[in-house]
């Protein structure tokens, strides 16, 4: 487990009580879906793509038939990965939209670079011919 679960849980159930907080100080029905949509968005790029990145070694071989051999630079799209969630739910505790949207911002990045990294790994693979 990553030293970063800790924090990103606390703050994932900081962020989904600020929103229900407000929720309930709005007294309408519609604001209980802002703490369950950040605690969805929270867990989906923290928790699911993580896993997809931790996975992608074993599964893409698999599915793809397409060889990539584990390396250490494929922590860089996690370590991004998981300070896009952190700024995201930074913005999403101070109420601040441009944060918000720059944890968006970098999470795609994350994805962009993960999809580089594997592709680079893939064909240098290929050209050495490593059988993984």
């Amino acid at each position: 487990m990553s030293r970063e679960h800790g924090p990103l849980m606390a703050l994932g159930f900081l962020g989904t009580l600020l929103c229900l907080e407000r929720a309930v100080a709005l007294r309408r029905r519609w604001g209980y879906a802002a703490p369950v949509l950040s605690a969805l968005g929270a867990l989906f790029l923290g928790f699911v793509m993580s896993m997809v990145f931790g996975h992608a070694p074993v599964i893409l071989p698999a599915v793809l038939r397409v060889g990539l051999p584990y390396r250490p630079v494929l922590y860089a799209p996690l370590a991004l990965l998981h300070a896009a969630v952190a700024v995201h739910v930074a913005g999403d505790l101070a109420a601040a939209d441009a944060v918000r949207t720059a944890g968006g911002l970098l999470a795609e990045i994350s994805l962009l670079v993960f999809v580089g990294c594997a592709a680079m790994l893939a064909r240098r693979a290929r050209w050495e011919g490593d059988p993984r």
